[in-house]
């Protein structure tokens, strides 16, 4: 006896799957989904996700090193990159069981995605080096030292 498929809110991209492969609807995965990089699947989620990303970029322009600038803007277009390939791959997933063949066949996007979130995190420490580069160095000498003494002199057996 074969089950009813699940209702579940499907969004238009899992709608098409669905349309080319009537199982893909007992499959789908539901909007409650923690996929990848969490519950991605609801467009309300999406939508949050890329609205943070605007604001990062929006506030990456407005600042006055332009290589930290274009760095945030960079980093604001692959995560833009990330969060479609990242759905792409979640959707892949769910169309079908996931046995090892298939995740054979899924193994390039899955690369693809590990290559775009490394670089997201190469970018965002490039820039926090940046950012850390502009603060003054805090000084090791004591007030009242002089000769770039370490605050550790004082401690040591002479």
């Amino acid at each position: 006896m074969k089950k009813p498929p699940r209702q579940i809110n499907q969004d238009k991209t899992t709608q098409d799957l669905a349309a080319q492969d009537p199982t893909a609807q007992d499959t789908a995965v539901p909007d409650t989904h923690h996929g990848i990089g969490g519950p991605t699947r609801s467009p309300e989620r999406r939508e949050a996700r890329m609205e943070r990303i605007q604001e990062y970029q929006a506030h990456a322009l407005h600042k006055d090193d332009h290589l930290e600038a274009n760095l945030g803007s960079l980093n604001a277009g692959l995560m833009r990159i990330g969060i479609t390939v990242e759905e792409a791959l979640e959707r892949s997933m769910a169309a079908e069981t996931l046995t090892v063949e298939r995740l054979q066949r899924l193994l390039p996007i899955i690369e693809v995605y590990l290559r775009l979130t490394r670089q997201i995190d190469r970018f965002a420490h490039l820039e926090q080096q940046i950012v850390e580069a502009r603060r003054p160095k805090a000084s090791l000498e004591r007030p009242g030292q002089r000769g770039g003494a370490s605050f550790l002199s004082e401690d040591l057996p002479a």
